[in-house]
């Protein structure tokens, strides 16, 4: 399975990646540079409501300040986005508790 390929939940990448403290900066750096080569976008969603929807949660954990290594709150076809990666998300933010349906990840550092 591909991440990214498909913005159907049923393949839908994880949405949240928990990297030990130790190996985080490079596991950014090399999940970073493997989307950004292998993804300009991602399959379409199955409407154009699940795709506004996934836009709206990046565009709030935007606005709650969290750090984009890849991608922005951005449609690039009827109903496709590219794929995101955000860090360093706020607790407020909505995308800890709702479901993106989409090429979209958080990465979170853990012990």
């Amino acid at each position: 399975n591909q991440p990214f390929s498909t913005m159907d939940k049923s393949a839908s990448p994880p949405e949240r990646i928990i990297v030990v403290h130790s190996i985080a900066k490079e596991f950014k750096q090399a999940l970073v540079s493997y989307v950004s080569k292998t993804y300009t976008q991602a399959g379409h969603a199955i409407n154009v409501q699940s795709t506004q929807h996934g836009i709206d949660i990046v565009l709030d954990v935007e606005a709650c300040g969290a750090k984009f290594l890849v991608g922005r709150p951005e449609v690039v076809a009827h109903s496709s986005v590219k794929p995101t990666i955000v860090t360093s998300i706020s607790d407020k933010a909505r995308i800890l508790d709702e479901e993106t349906f989409g090429p979209r990840a958080t990465i979170h550092r853990g012990q």
